[in-house]
């Protein structure tokens, strides 16, 4: 965090920090639908991709996290009929390479895959009329064999288990220069492989970062000074994304919410206190069954632990993989 700097002190710490583990902790999320079960078809299987929508990996207790804005998923997720068993995509790495099938459909170990939705945003704390603190949840993935097998674990994530990485209220101050980074739809629209003949869809991931300045008397708004405006277009598509703090090294740069809305050079978001402690409660809050096989298993009881360390096991650096999961 800078609270006093010269003006190439600042922009030599944005440089740092559109590239820092937070920025590079960013996702961009992508639904799915099929008209067939997998008791239908036999096997799972997507027939087509959409939406929009950012979020953060985070891990905690083992498990990996997307922590995003409630109505990413409201917006944007197919109607149950139509869903398949694990209707959210979110790309294992932040430059993903996407491998496909040599049938040209994407390779699911590229991909980590939504199992249940922890609404945390029902028991976080609104302290604010003009902030909506519910509006954020906890997307829980799925053990993906299939990336294991492939050796795509993430090397960079958000480790929620250090309660450092994320902005308290105490840490915001009057004229503070934040950043927020998302997947803008306008840079992100689906391609249609038309000269092939096939109906294969891909994504783009252009990741897009806004610079403003926070004001204390405007909790929760990050003003801009772009000339021409920045404008609600320009910015649809990057809520859930994060807003951070910047700094020449990553022990400045913290978590300080997630964007919600945003136009006319101003983004709003949602602050990280307020909602810090609801992710450390997350299994206090109403929870949303996304892949049915999770009713297999008692949540309460599981080792994720166990998997990641044979996950990690298969990697080519196992120690440090076992270091970078708290598994040493």
């Amino acid at each position: 965090m800078i609270k006093s700097a010269t003006e190439d002190q600042i922009l030599k710490a944005f440089i740092y920090s559109i590239d820092s583990y937070i920025a590079r902790s960013t996702r961009r999320m992508v639904f799915n639908f099929s008209t067939q079960t997998i008791e239908e078809r036999g096997y799972y299987y997507a027939e087509g991709i959409s939406g929009f929508g950012a979020g953060i990996l985070v891990y905690k207790d083992y498990r990996y996290f997307l922590l995003t804005a409630k109505h990413n998923i409201t917006n944007h997720i197919y109607p149950e009929e139509w869903r398949t068993e694990s209707p959210i995509w979110v790309p294992a790495h932040h430059q993903p390479n996407i491998q496909r099938e040599d049938s040209g459909d994407i390779v699911l170990g590229s991909f980590f895959m939504a199992r249940r939705m922890w609404d945390i945003g029902a028991i976080s704390s609104n302290e604010h009329p003009s902030i909506d603190a519910s509006d954020v949840v906890l997307i829980e993935f799925a053990d993906n064999i299939v990336m294991y097998a492939m050796r795509n674990l993430p090397s960079v994530f958000l480790d929620l288990n250090d309660q450092e990485v994320i902005m308290r209220k105490n840490g915001f101050f009057d004229r503070q220069v934040l950043v927020a980074s998302g997947f803008p739809r306008h840079k992100n629209e689906y391609l249609h492989d038309e000269e092939s003949g096939s109906d294969h869809v891909h994504f783009q991931h252009n990741i897009d970062h806004v610079v403003g300045m926070y004001h204390n008397n405007e909790e929760g708004c990050l003003f801009m000074s772009y000339d021409p405006p920045v404008s609600h277009e320009q910015l649809n598509g990057m809520s859930g994304g994060p807003v951070y703090s910047i700094y020449e090294n990553d022990s400045g740069i913290k978590l300080a919410g997630i964007t919600v809305s945003g136009g006319n050079n101003i983004l709003r978001f949602i602050p990280s206190y307020m909602f810090v402690e609801a992710i450390d409660n997350y299994r206090d809050a109403p929870c949303t069954v996304l892949d049915p096989a999770s009713h297999l298993t008692d949540a309460t009881t599981e080792r994720p632990d166990k998997v990641l360390e044979l996950a990690c096991s298969l990697e080519d650096d196992t120690e440090s993989c076992l270091e970078r999961h708290r598994l040493l």
